[in-house]
């Protein structure tokens, strides 16, 4: 019972912090949660300690839930090595994240609403990750969907909120169909959905088929094919990514949560979770592939061009879920877990600094802005510092171990897309690079824009609550990857011994050992090229165009930078007007047809014809022509139509009776 603190922990802070947090007060909520979460965390590192020196598995099972023909779905909960690992990820972000909020919020009125939505964000994405089968997963898969809604639109009295939550959930409407579909496929090919049973079930020659054509499909890549499509839709890549970006519109710790613990991983999850069926999916692999080296190099590129410094760092996240994604469909599940372990720190460290900034600059988000601020914030500096050199996998700081592997690992598969996988994870290494040096430069080094010598009134929190969980942060984005590369990549590891993951079939990165050192060292010159890129291309590029250059190719200089404008402005910085083609070609069609056709045609004439609006005409005259005895006529064509059509209906009546 000692694993299920894990899970009640959060839900009682949930609980009482929504409940009672008026009787309790905002002082007394804040700290029944962060306690709470404190004692999950602790529960998930003993979890974590235990595994890595006698890994086992555990299942518990609390009792029946339904029952469908032969089979009882049950209240089963998976203790793995995957599971804890996320286990561990999820309850010490969420604790940092609870303990930033009580300062960064401390005066918003609806502070313990805000603490419930936070712990219940964590309990749902923790019973999404210990769920033991598909249909537990679901239930998850949906809460987290949900809360990250009431989380996004927590100052729901803003428009772009409101806009932002609608846009996530809807989008991820489709995820969660496409989940769904998966489920019953699963369902109806094995009839079972627990994974233990389908981890240790053979999948070999299992065809069945739709009748179509005469065309058999096989159903392994159909179930890891539908469980794809949900996975890059929940974890926002290239076709899905749009959500994200808007989704900043909620408080920073929302973004922090979301980005580096909960909601955008469970897709990485997902894949990791159900590896034996795309590890039997080799086509669904290669689409996988592709579709993550090209988010890595789309969302780099758009985040280069980006002014709002909260949306530059969400489009890094769709970069690194990219990485990952990248190496699952290599088959490296445990090498992508990595990653995305690495990733929570470094990346929940750039939101938290980037909250104090923009907290302590009066809510200016505009990079061009509010800079050289050095002075004001040298903490801030230091640990966005850090966290940005993780993010571009400087040597020996966590982002790198899990990185340079990704990296090489590609440059040793035999896969054939493999190759082109790898180009746009370099360009996105390099372009990633960029915009955390343009980042750095921009917020602490240019001078500053703002009228009025607004800049005296910046000034860095001095709470401890505000600061603690960025200094913590940091020297995990310095340590962690370091400690724990041996855990989760050595060979002799026996972490993964009794997890649901063919970690002896998934070792072939190890040939990156034999790599040459110029092919070893290819991530690290991206990530150099990287930033050299960015200071030819605002130094000399913007800044000092050669004139030269202008009379050789007889372009007046105005008319290049005017060029430049409208590149940068309309189509990289509206992310290729991705919005605005899903808007012209799916959402006014449907908007169009929801009026003309279902709300003009069948609501207005048909529905309200036969429905109230009939009814309610045809009492009107009833009641002057038969009951009030009026010799007037009857002016309502309508009405008597639909009188018309009464008495032949009662007459019928009458007959068959």
């Amino acid at each position: 019972m000692m694993h299920m603190l894990l899970l009640i922990f959060p839900l009682a802070s949930g609980i009482f912090a929504g409940l009672f947090g008026r009787k309790l007060g905002t002082f007394y909520s804040g700290l029944l949660s962060v306690y709470c979460l404190f004692y999950s965390f602790l529960l998930s590192l003993l979890f974590f300690i235990k595994n890595v020196i006698h890994p086992t598995l555990d299942l518990i099972e609390l009792g029946l839930w339904f029952s469908v023909d032969l089979y009882d779905i049950h209240w089963n909960f998976l203790f793995d090595s995957i599971s804890i690992t996320m286990f561990l990820i999820i309850t010490f972000i969420s604790f940092l994240v609870h303990l930033y909020s009580l300062a960064y919020l401390d005066d918003d009125p609806f502070l313990n609403r805000f603490l419930s939505y936070l712990s219940l964000f964590t309990f749902f994405m923790l019973l999404f990750s210990m769920s033991a089968n598909y249909i537990q997963m679901f239930i998850g898969w949906e809460g987290v969907g949900l809360v990250s809604y009431l989380l996004i639109n927590f100052w729901y009295n803003r428009y772009p909120a409101n806009r932002a939550a609608l846009k996530a959930i809807i989008i991820n409407r489709i995820g969660d169909f496409f989940f769904l579909f998966a489920i019953l496929l699963i369902w109806t090919f094995f009839g079972n959905c627990d994974f233990l049973y389908l981890y240790n079930l053979s999948f070999s020659e299992n065809n069945f088929h739709f009748l179509l054509n005469g065309v058999a499909f096989d159903g392994i890549m159909l179930i890891s094919f539908f469980l794809f499509l949900a996975a890059i839709v929940k974890s926002a890549q290239f076709g899905f990514h749009t959500w994200l970006p808007d989704a900043m519109e909620g408080p920073t710790p929302v973004s922090a949560l979301l980005h580096a613990a909960t909601m955008v991983t469970a897709g990485v999850f997902l894949v990791i979770r159900s590896s034996f069926f795309f590890d039997k999916g080799y086509a669904i692999t290669s689409i996988m592939l592709l579709i993550g080296g090209i988010t890595t190099f789309f969302a780099s590129f758009i985040a280069f061009f980006h002014f709002d410094i909260k949306k530059i760092i969400a489009y890094s996240t769709c970069a690194q879920l990219g990485l990952m994604f990248v190496a699952c469909g290599l088959g490296h599940y445990i090498l992508a877990l990595f990653h995305l372990f690495n990733h929570a720190f470094f990346k929940a460290l750039l939101f938290l600094s980037a909250g104090i900034l923009i907290h302590g600059t009066n809510d200016e988000q505009d990079i061009r802005t509010a800079g050289n601020v050095i002075n004001q914030f040298p903490i801030i500096f230091y640990s966005f510092f850090i966290g940005s050199l993780s993010l571009m996998g400087f040597p020996f700081l966590t982002g790198f171990f899990s990185k340079e592997v990704i990296l090489n690992s590609l440059l040793v598969s035999l896969r054939c897309n493999a190759f082109i996988a790898l180009w746009f994870a370099l360009l996105g290494t390099i372009f990633t690079a960029a915009y955390s040096t343009r980042l750095l430069d921009f917020l602490f080094f240019k001078p500053m824009t703002l009228p009025n010598n607004q800049s005296v009134y910046f000034h860095e929190s001095s709470r401890a609550e505000l600061l603690s969980p960025v200094v913590i942060l940091t020297f995990a984005s310095i340590t962690v990857g370091y400690f724990t590369y041996p855990i989760f990549l050595n060979a002799d590891s026996t972490f993964w011994k009794n997890s649901l993951i063919e970690h002896h079939l998934n070792f072939d990165f190890l040939y990156t050992e034999l790599l040459s050192s110029y092919n070893k060292l290819l991530p690290l010159v991206a990530t150099i090229l990287g930033v050299f890129f960015y200071f030819v291309y605002e130094y000399y590029m913007r800044l000092h165009f050669n004139s030269s250059f202008f009379i050789l190719t007889h372009v007046n200089t105005n008319i290049v930078n005017k060029l430049h404008d409208l590149q940068s402005l309309q189509f990289v910085q509206r992310a290729f007007f991705f919005d605005y083609i899903y808007y012209i070609f799916l959402v006014k069609p449907n908007l169009s047809a929801s009026y003309n056709i279902f709300y003009r045609l069948f609501e207005k004439n048909i529905f309200e014809l036969f429905g109230p609006e009939g009814i309610s005409r045809l009492f009107a005259i009833l009641t002057v022509e038969f009951v009030l005895n009026s010799d007037e006529e009857s002016e309502d064509p309508i009405a008597a139509a639909y009188t018309i059509i009464l008495l032949f209906y009662f007459c019928a009546e009458f007959v068959l009776y």
